[in-house]
Formats: C-alpha cells, sequence, structure tokens
C-alpha cells in the first residue's frame, strides 16, 4: 500500500526503529518510499529525531496493537495535531486477547484503548474483524474501514514454504526455501 501511494506522487515515509540495511534501502529506492530511522525503546522513540518527523508529515499509519512505543508516538502525534490510522491486523481477535489476558487487559486499559480512541480511523484486513476492533473499543466515533489486504499473491509464487516440526526457540516455525 505505502509504494502504491508512493507511486501516485505522496510523499510516504517509513519509521524504522532499527538501522537499515542496503536491502531496505534499495527496496525503498524501488518503491520511492523515504526511510526514516528513529532509535526506540520498548516504550518510546528518541524524542528530538521523532518531533522534526512528526512535524514534516501531515498522517502516520500504524500497524499492529500492544506496542508500546505506539502509544507514546499516539500521544506525541496528538499533541502535534497530527492524525493517524491504526491497522490492528487481526491483534483484536477474542483468540489473541485470550493470550496473557491480564497484561493485555491492564495494558489496554492504560494505553491501547485511549490510543484507538483518539484515532482518525482504523482500517481492517478482513472483513469481521470490525467487528472486534468494535468490540475492543466500545465507543468509537472515528471510521472503521475494511480496506483488503494488499499483498499480491503473485509475488510469492517464487517461495516455497514449508513447516518445521520442531522450532528451535528463537527461529520461526517455518522458512522460506
Amino acid at each position: 500500500a505505502a509504494a502504491a501511494q508512493a507511486r501516485i506522487g505522496q510523499h510516504v515515509t517509513v519509521l524504522l526503529d532499527k538501522a537499515p540495511d542496503e536491502h531496505a534501502h534499495a527496496v525503498a529506492r524501488e518503491s520511492g518510499l523515504r526511510l526514516a530511522h528513529v532509535p526506540a525503546t520498548t516504550w518510546g522513540y528518541e524524542r528530538t529525531a521523532l518531533c522534526g518527523l512528526i512535524r514534516s508529515h501531515d498522517i502516520v499509519h500504524m500497524h499492529s496493537v500492544f506496542v508500546p512505543r505506539y502509544a507514546t508516538l499516539a500521544r506525541r502525534l496528538a499533541n502535534g495535531h497530527v492524525p493517524y490510522i491504526i491497522t490492528p491486523h487481526g491483534g483484536l481477535s477474542k483468540h489473541v486477547l485470550r493470550r496473557s489476558w491480564l497484561k493485555k487487559w491492564t495494558y489496554s486499559l492504560l494505553a491501547e484503548r485511549p490510543r484507538f480512541a483518539a484515532a482518525a480511523a482504523v482500517t481492517t484486513v478482513v472483513p469481521g474483524e470490525a467487528r472486534d476492533v468494535q468490540s475492543f473499543i466500545g465507543a468509537y466515533h472515528g471510521q472503521i474501514k475494511w480496506i483488503p489486504n494488499p499483498v499480491d499473491p503473485a509475488r510469492l509464487q517464487s517461495h516455497a514454504w514449508e513447516l518445521r516440526n520442531q522450532p528451535a526457540r528463537d527461529q520461526p516455525d517455518w522458512e522460506s526455501t
């Protein structure tokens, strides 16, 4: 989606909390994207660099949920009068919320629900996800819109995926071949 926005002339910057490697730079150049590296900890981004970046953008799109630095980012955006959109990517499903439910419930009360409540809009990638979002945030006055996942399945054809029987502790349970 970001590359499509860049192709139609929008200025799109991808915020990275780790310095991009040469491959990331190459992909960004090919796609017309800008990369902005702002160091981050679990709880927030480096303040000075982030403030300069916020002032130069009209809207921010955050992906995922239960990321503490996003709650901090949302507060900074609100203070700078920069609207933001959230795409939870299934992170508010009942199945996901049941895992570590006490931590998620507490964090939701303190940070995640206020972040959603202040969002200009919430986008979902599957039709039923809007119900999960509405159930999670309750009285929300912004828009919740379904935008189909922009992954081009044709780009996945060059990869074969195989399931591993016993993944190592520090590796995913799948690998690209």
